[in-house]
């Protein structure tokens, strides 16, 4: 009897040593996803969601692991802040990572852009305390490159330029059947069948609205206007016509 109960409590602290003493192995690549990827500049930072899936009898119960993201490129890297979880046994804060189901964390990333940030990796450093030992894990690359769409057309650092465009207006219009529209090279012919005043009057008609409508889509409306006489003043200021009559 004495044997037996002395052999259970023997298991059970060798399972507990296993939880707590070894170290945190080495983090996969396949443990996390990242959200968007590649990442993507939104206004002048470079956010991002890392999402982790740890797996279970991984994550020692007495460890705390402070996970810090590096964007990494040509010439430098720039650092997140660092988000920490924690295991079982450990009195903190922290979202706490079961060692015996393992668990899913959340690391927010954020990051001020830099135009260099076009070619670069996202790493994820880990630094792991236990107790009074601390020691680093290999970085692992969740992420590679930035779309930066967003910081070509900027109305802040834009030169804008103004031109005529080249904008044509439309406009339908109809014409009796009895008069006959043709056009020869860049000319339209308009032709009647008789000369009964009916259709003189629309040959007439249909010539000139069909004249205002290629001067309006050509040339615009122009209004000439003649001043003669003495006594008075009249100046055109914009789209403003000042008259001084005197009175």
């Amino acid at each position: 009897m004495n044997s037996k109960l002395s052999f259970s409590l023997a298991m059970a602290a060798a399972v507990t040593l296993s939880g707590c003493s070894k170290k945190l192995g080495q983090m996969q690549a396949d443990y996390f996803s990242t959200n968007p990827n590649p990442l993507e500049v939104v206004g002048e930072n470079v956010p991002a969601t890392v999402s982790a899936r740890i797996p279970a009898k991984y994550f020692v119960k007495n460890a705390v692991v402070t996970v810090t993201p590096y964007l990494t490129y040509a010439g430098g890297q720039t650092a997140s802040t660092p988000y920490a979880f924690q295991g079982e046994s450990v009195r903190g804060n922290n979202p706490v990572v079961s060692y015996e189901r393992g668990g899913a964390v959340t690391i927010p990333v954020n990051v001020p852009y830099q135009p260099a940030m076009a070619n670069s990796t996202l790493e994820l450093d880990f630094t792991v305390t236990q107790g009074k030992k601390t020691y680093a894990l290999p970085r692992v690359a969740v992420a590679k490159g930035v779309v930066a769409t967003a910081t070509m057309a900027d109305a802040a650092t834009a030169t804008p330029a103004i031109t005529a465009d080249k904008f044509q207006r439309v406009i339908a219009e109809k014409v009796d059947a009895d008069i006959t529209v043709k056009q020869e090279g860049d000319t339209l012919v308009f032709t009647r069948p008789t000369n009964q005043p009916r259709h003189r009057s629309m040959h007439g008609l249909y010539r000139a609205l069909v004249h205002n409508m290629v001067v309006g889509v050509s040339e615009g409306y122009e209004k000439k206007q003649e001043f003669i006489g003495v006594g008075y003043k009249v100046e055109a200021k914009g789209q403003i016509l000042e008259m001084s009559l005197g009175f």
